[in-house]
């Protein structure tokens, strides 16, 4: 994940124009939403496996990727509707707003809000296995991703209907993630 942040801290993919050989130049743009959805469904992953808090942050810095912390400083996602921006441009943002862009960032957010759910769950247990010291509510500050990034809505009445056409494992991930933020 070392090579995918700038110099000023934030996530940024790496681009599709061309492909990148590890040591050679990197394309810097089109940066594309799949990119940061897998980043941040790796990073939960390796949080759960190692238990290790730095791929908690390196999770929210992919995901702030779609709210605007990149390096346009552009959002990709319309908070009102639930869709997403097709790309990052090296003036501006690709304007299609295609189903893919659309699913990586609910996918992405989706998996946000579980992990937050999780962790919060995990410090609730925590704290009623024991009576907690000073450190253990340090702690649960800690594990809870609510407390270190503001969470958009999955998505509003008006969006709802898009989730029609999806499978059905789809629909049950993104709903699941709905009912559980």
């Amino acid at each position: 994940m070392n090579e995918q942040h700038a110099a000023a801290g934030h996530f940024v993919p790496i681009g599709s124009n061309g492909f990148y050989t590890r040591g050679d130049t990197r394309a810097c743009f089109d940066q594309q939403p799949i990119e940061a959805c897998v980043s941040v469904s790796a990073c939960l992953t390796a949080l759960r496996i190692t238990g290790n808090l730095n791929w908690q942050q390196e999770a929210k810095c992919a995901f702030e990727w779609f709210l605007g912390r990149n390096d346009l400083g552009l959002p990709l996602c319309d908070l009102r509707t639930g869709a997403c921006y097709d790309g990052l441009c090296p003036n501006q943002v690709n304007a299609n707003q295609g189903s893919e862009s659309t699913l990586a960032y609910l996918v992405a957010l989706a998996e946000m809000r579980l992990a937050d759910h999780a962790s919060v769950l995990a410090c609730d247990k925590d704290s009623t296995a024991s009576k907690p010291s000073s450190s253990q509510e340090g702690n649960s500050a800690r594990h809870s991703l609510r407390s270190t990034v503001t969470m958009p809505p999955l998505v509003n009445t008006k969006s709802q209907h898009r989730l029609r056409g999806y499978t059905r494992s789809y629909r049950f991930s993104i709903l699941y993630g709905m009912y559980c933020g």
